[in-house]
Formats: C-alpha cells, sequence, structure tokens
C-alpha cells in the first residue's frame, strides 16, 4: 500500500485494470482449443498487423510522389498550392456575369461549364517539381474583371471564379433581407441592382424576382405575391453596381 491517498488510488485503478484485461484474455483463451492454434493464431494477427502497416506506409509515400494542385481565391489574393509538378497552365476566361449567372444561377457549384470556350489569356508557369505555394498575378489586362481562372497541369484540373467588386453584402436570412455596402467604408449603396434566382424542392432552378437596393441599400429578396417561397430551398443573387463590381450569393430563404 502507497501512504500517499491520491497515488495509492491511482495504483489501485491500474492494478484493476490489469486485472479486468488477464481476466477478459483468459476468457478468450478458453475458446481455442488447443495452445498450438493459439500461437498460429496470434502469429497470423502480428502478421496481417505488419502488412498493414507496411501497406499504409508504401501507399502514404506513394501518395507524397503523385501530382497535386489546389487553387484558392481569398482576401483579393489568389493562390496555389501544388506538388510534384512540372509545370502548369493557366487560364484566364472573361466572364459576362449577369449572362452567365441567367443561364445557370448556381454558377459557383458548376464553374467547369465556363472553360467550355477558349481563353482570353494564358499562361505557362514552371514549377519544376517543388512542393510550394504560389500567388498568381492577374494580368494587367485582366484585372478588375470577372474571370474563371482555370490552372492544368499533370492531367490535374482545378478552377476558381474570380469576382471583381468592392461590395459588402450584410444578409438577414431568416427575414430575407440584405443591406449592401461600398466595402472598407460601410456607406450604403443605393440603386444596386439584385436579380434572385431559386431551386425549389423538385429540383427546378427558375427566375424569383429582380430589383433595386433603397436609399439604406436593402432589398428584400424573398417576398412574392406568389407561392413561390414555399417550394424555394436555395436562392443564389446577382448583385451588381455600375461603381462598385458585381458578385454572386446563395443565400436560404427565410422559414414560413
Amino acid at each position: 500500500r502507497y501512504p500517499e491517498p491520491r497515488w495509492q488510488k491511482m495504483f489501485g485503478e491500474v492494478a484493476s485494470q490489469v486485472k479486468q484485461r488477464q481476466e477478459l484474455i483468459t476468457l478468450a483463451n478458453a475458446n481455442v482449443k488447443d495452445k498450438a492454434a493459439v500461437n498460429a493464431s496470434g502469429a497470423k494477427n502480428e502478421a496481417q498487423r505488419t502488412l498493414g502497416d507496411a501497406r499504409e506506409k508504401q501507399q502514404s509515400e506513394m501518395a507524397r510522389q503523385l501530382p497535386s494542385l489546389e487553387l484558392q481565391w481569398k482576401d483579393g489574393v489568389l493562390t496555389l498550392q501544388h506538388r510534384n509538378q512540372q509545370k502548369v497552365q493557366v487560364n484566364y476566361y472573361l466572364m459576362d456575369i449577369e449572362l452567365l449567372f441567367s443561364r445557370n444561377p448556381f454558377v459557383q457549384q458548376d464553374a467547369k461549364r465556363l472553360s467550355l470556350i477558349e481563353p482570353n489569356e494564358t499562361a505557362v508557369i514552371n514549377l519544376e517539381g517543388r512542393t510550394d505555394s504560389l500567388v498568381l498575378s492577374i494580368p494587367d489586362s485582366m484585372k478588375n474583371k470577372n474571370l474563371l481562372v482555370e490552372v492544368v497541369g499533370a492531367g490535374l484540373v482545378r478552377s476558381q471564379t474570380v469576382y471583381a467588386n468592392a461590395l459588402e453584402i450584410l444578409p438577414s436570412e431568416s427575414l430575407g433581407r440584405l443591406q449592401v455596402f461600398e466595402r472598407g467604408e460601410r456607406v450604403p449603396l443605393e440603386g444596386a441592382y439584385v436579380k434572385v434566382y431559386a431551386r425549389h424542392t423538385n429540383g427546378e432552378v427558375r427566375f424569383f424576382k429582380d430589383g433595386y437596393t433603397d436609399l439604406r441599400g436593402e432589398f428584400d429578396y424573398a417576398s412574392l405575391s406568389t407561392n413561390d417561397l414555399d417550394t424555394a430551398t436555395k436562392m443564389s443573387l446577382l448583385i451588381m453596381h455600375p461603381q462598385h463590381g458585381s458578385l454572386i450569393l446563395e443565400l436560404n430563404p427565410p422559414k414560413r
């Protein structure tokens, strides 16, 4: 017995766990007919475990040798994560955002369709097989425009939509309203055009409503005189301002 009560309790718990483990092992061994069978089974399990560990290590090593690409647009910066790529081709596609939105309102989920046309500009970047992170500089001729940027390398294709805008949107999904500001200034933008499409419970996507923000920069994107809101499951909104650009935003309809 250990003189200090707290340590005595801890040692007691360890002893109890050891005893329970021994009882479980004894019970398991009782179901095995002979010791030879037990040894054979143990050897087999150990061999399988060793083989599994070796296979996992081999697959991990193979994964490190395969080419990889990831493209991200965040806070105005276009970043390419790459591994085992000798070179990549970067394609820039100018987007007529209103036309594309009307054809496919949920374009953010299906950007690959935009690359069926010839790119407006192309660049080739030598990466020399490094594992690295690279900030892609948008060509001067493409700056401040809505783009689809596509990176192709070693059979992999990654794409990202780049929206040129100085808009800040404050949505209230529970009310079906939004407010549009000039980014950084928090000045409400009057007269921003908002075009809304809805996806319904049967999978159909159709025009819902459109209009302009008021003096407060506010717009009610959900109210409608028909019952279309009852079946709407997701809404996609195009927000356009003549001086501050445009963006596409997906919101939930308010619950009725």
